[in-house]
């Protein structure tokens, strides 16, 4: 299974950048399509401060304080018609000299529950780079996301530059009037095993004063065996996709083109002779490789007679 993708570009990605304020805003991406699922990594020049999402949104494992104030929020939207909301406005306690967010769409992730794995916060002062510690996938096909923060106090914004293997999501940056500057960047790789991801190293020019990062791992849907119905049940033991194939138990397959559910309207093929340990009942018509609903056949002595 394919590991879950952040979209980048125009449509996929909002930024946004506010001096001297106690909250943020981002439009909804205009791409937005059912089956998305929002991530917004959100970042406040403020120390201990605590951030209030919009209705709908979660964090991604922990809110950082120390020194500045930032996290990764997510919202599933399962259908993009019923998605009201034009913008998301995240706030924070006591206000913050300079505020940035990147909001962007990741497809292909497990709505019901995307976050896969969360790894711990990184905090340099006064370097070009910055490491992130690893993350320990859960699943194999996982997608990875960096996201990472700089601060320094000049006119001089510090630009991230992703390690090799990482694309980069989304960037921006934000000077006031002091003058200081501050930058986030997020980043992406799919994943292809599950365990430790090992450390992502980030550069940062010019070198900041200081910086912070994290990683997350988001979870594409649910894949492994499941129990197909008919008029009696059917266990497979190989993977089913929304689209995908479906593998049972035997010495045959079956595969589905788009329903892996026996009483729905998918024909089902049958790539052999199929065998079961026990009888199984089903309300089936054999004629060539298609199965219809019409005529009850079991099995006997390893072939289905009426």
């Amino acid at each position: 299974m394919a590991a879950p993708v952040a979209q980048t570009g125009s449509g996929n990605v909002v930024t946004n950048s506010v001096a001297s304020a106690s909250s943020i805003s981002a439009t909804k991406p205009a791409n937005v399509a059912d089956g998305d699922l929002f991530v917004a990594a959100v970042y406040f020049r403020n120390a201990a401060g605590t951030v209030t999402p919009p209705s709908g949104w979660a964090l991604f494992g922990t809110l950082n304080t120390a020194n500045e104030t930032f996290g990764m929020y997510y919202k599933a939207i399962p259908t993009a018609a019923s998605e009201a909301a034009t913008s998301y406005s995240f706030s924070t306690t006591g206000g913050a000299s300079r505020n940035l967010i990147i909001l962007f769409r990741v497809t292909g992730a497990l709505l019901s529950s995307p976050q896969d794995a969360v790894g711990s916060f990184a905090l340099f002062t006064g370097t070009s780079s910055i490491i992130d510690p690893a993350v320990t996938a859960v699943d194999s096909s996982a997608l990875l996301l960096a996201f990472n923060i700089s601060n320094i106090t000049s006119a001089s914004q510090p630009v991230f530059t992703a390690p090799a293997g990482m694309s980069e999501v989304g960037q921006i940056a934000i000077t006031n009037s002091t003058p200081a500057s501050s930058s986030i960047q997020v980043a992406q790789q799919a994943l292809s095993s599950s365990g430790s991801t090992g450390t992502r190293t980030f550069t940062m020019s010019p070198a900041a004063a200081n910086s912070g990062g994290f990683m997350v791992t988001i979870a594409p849907p649910v894949h492994g065996s499941a129990s197909l119905s008919a008029t009696s049940s059917l266990t497979a033991s190989g993977a089913v996709g929304a689209l995908g194939s479906v593998s049972l138990a035997g010495a045959g397959s079956l595969a589905a083109t788009n329903n892996a559910n026996f009483t729905g309207s998918a024909a089902m093929t049958a790539a052999g002779t199929l065998s079961a340990d026990t009888t199984t009942a089903l309300s089936v018509l054999l004629a060539d490789t298609t199965w219809g609903p019409s005529v009850t056949h079991h099995l006997e002595g390893g072939s289905w007679v009426p």
